[in-house]
């Protein structure tokens, strides 16, 4: 498998469409607090104005991401926002859970000069049970376990959030 995350200005618009689709199952308390069409249309724009990267397997989009930087703790993180994922050309999505997807996050972190990622998420679903159970947990050594942090805590508690219970994970990368 050749796992890849690009930079770039704008995803193209087709890919994000499928993969949204792709993604619908898996993120049901967006889609009950927003509905599908504002939630698409957040992402969307979330990816038109900040630096969005594109996850490719075998060059075929699999997933994008809104990025930003957050300096919290005296250190740089990337602020991982707004993913959305979809599957493979054969359908699947174990590409999320590959030593590769991994190695790549973190090589890509590590280039763009951070010391790990931030990302928000809203607890006991799909999406924050497989970054709990699988960052960190793979053969290869690359990121440490997620450190489950409120939101406040990082934002800092003027930040109203949209619910009381987002929370971020913080995924150190392991030492070199």
């Amino acid at each position: 498998m050749a796992f890849t995350m690009t930079k770039v200005d704008l995803p193209n618009k087709a890919d994000f469409d499928r993969v949204f689709e792709q993604a619908l199952p898996f993120v049901a308390h967006e889609r009950r607090r927003m509905g599908d069409d504002a939630l698409k249309a957040a992402l969307w724009q979330a990816l038109q104005h900040v630096d969005s990267v594109v996850y490719e397997k075998d060059s075929y989009v699999v997933g994008m991401a809104s990025l930003d930087t957050l300096n919290w703790g005296g250190v740089s993180y990337l602020l991982h926002k707004f993913p959305t994922y979809g599957a493979d050309q054969t359908g699947s999505r174990s590409w999320w859970y590959s030593d590769d997807f991994q190695r790549v996050s973190a090589d890509f972190v590590r280039a763009e000069g951070h010391v790990g990622i931030v990302t928000a998420f809203n607890p006991n679903t799909p999406a924050s049970d497989a970054v709990a159970n699988h960052f960190g947990n793979v053969s290869g050594d690359y990121f440490e376990r997620p450190r489950e942090v409120a939101y406040g805590d990082v934002f800092g508690p003027q930040q109203r959030t949209v619910s009381d219970q987002i929370k971020c994970f913080v995924i150190d990368l392991k030492a070199d």
